[in-house]
């Protein structure tokens, strides 16, 4: 266990009072509803690891130790979820954002519990209530709270190996590495690379969410320099669902196509995948964007990776014409026309570019501006 006194270096969130507050503000409906029965409660995961940074956060893990009906007599309205390790799932609709909450009932020691968590960091426990009221310290019997301040990823118990166990945490090492800026320690790193060819075998729903939060990260572009290579375009390429191993020139081309996902926006993890995945399927010979469309995304999410790959390959052909309603509709949409056009635009050889730019030029007053006259002219006469 370690001491709460202080809130951790460069987090704002005082410990663990601080930790209270903000979690009773989100929360509290499902706080009191467990406080009524006494029961311990404990916070734990990626909830009080972000509390702890000061980030924002909106899944909450807690640990009760009771029974099962004990905690669905409060909650008619959640969900049992998991047959190892039951857990019950509810959604709290305080604030503009509902906080999905997953309760973790145990029987036996919270340490077990923690155990069983894919991280140190992630392996970490505060009481919430029960008798008694808070704790007077931090639940960490893996050293979670050091490698936090070192932003360090570590396996918690020596003796389990978390991989194995579930493969998704190998995409989720480097999911916390490209979002936490985190090292990895060497024998985690080790044994996550054992693990890597199960990735594969992960459900393809599993492997979308946490690509699109790798994705949405703040240092794609630093990654190589955190995770070694070939490790991560293994990782990459496992996660995407290609049938074969990345080459050595294509591993070589993951820093690359890293750095040019992140210049674009942090709101649209879908199109640095997209931008990402396009350009390993291109170096490999593989149909462009498809790898990224077998994975299980939403049709509105389907439709938009469609439509970059149609536009991408419009760009390319730097056809003359004469368009169809399809290419009309294509090139009026602006969902991110603007920055595929000078994606494209960098790999025509830098004598070409010029030649390049006047005929998208031409496209555009040929096909968007006299739409665009029309289309205003219509919405003034209504």
């Amino acid at each position: 266990m370690s001491p709460a006194g202080s809130p951790l270096k460069g987090g704002n969130a005082g410990f663990p009072e601080g930790v209270s507050r903000r979690l009773s503000l989100r929360i509290g409906p499902v706080l009191s509803r467990l406080r009524k029965e006494e029961l311990p409660v404990w916070v734990v995961g990626g909830a009080l690891r972000d509390l702890l940074l000061g980030r924002p956060f909106r899944d909450v893990d807690l640990v009760v130790r009771a029974s099962r009906e004990q905690v669905a007599s409060r909650f008619p309205e959640g969900v049992w979820v998991g047959r190892v390790i039951p857990a019950f799932v509810l959604e709290s609709k305080i604030g503009k954002r509902g906080t999905t909450v997953q309760i973790t009932v145990i029987a036996g020691s919270l340490e077990e519990e923690l155990a069983r968590r894919d991280f140190s960091v992630n392996a970490m426990a505060m009481r919430l209530s029960g008798r008694g009221g808070p704790g007077a310290f931090l639940v960490d019997p893996f050293g979670g709270l050091g490698d936090l301040s070192a932003g360090r990823l570590r396996r918690p118990c020596r003796i389990r190996d978390p991989f194995s166990e579930d493969p998704i945490r190998v995409l989720r090492l480097v999911r916390f590495a490209a979002t936490l800026g985190f090292v990895v320690e060497p024998e985690t790193l080790d044994l996550a690379g054992r693990s890597c060819g199960l990735l594969a075998g992960v459900a393809g729903e599993r492997r979308r969410q946490e690509l699109l939060i790798f994705f949405g990260g703040r240092w794609l572009r630093r990654l190589p320099g955190i995770v070694p290579m070939p490790f991560l375009g293994e990782v990459l390429s496992q996660a995407g669902g290609f049938a074969t191993p990345l080459s050595e020139k294509a591993c070589a081309n993951v820093p690359f196509l890293l750095a040019l996902a992140e210049r674009h926006s942090r709101l649209d993890p879908l199109f640095r995948l997209w931008v990402f995945y396009r350009g390993i399927g291109r170096g490999i010979g593989t149909e462009a964007g498809a790898m990224a469309r077998s994975l299980p995304f939403s049709r509105s999410e389907r439709r938009r990776l469609l439509r970059w790959d149609r536009l991408a390959g419009f760009l390319e052909e730097q056809r003359a014409g004469p368009w169809s309603a399809a290419d009309r509709s294509l090139l009026m949409n602006d969902d991110h026309r603007e920055k595929i056009v000078r994606m494209v635009e960098r790999t025509v050889e830098p004598r070409a570019r010029k030649a390049f730019r006047r005929w998208w030029n031409e496209v555009v007053a040929t096909l968007c501006r006299p739409w665009e006259e029309v289309r205003g002219m219509l919405s003034g006469s209504e």
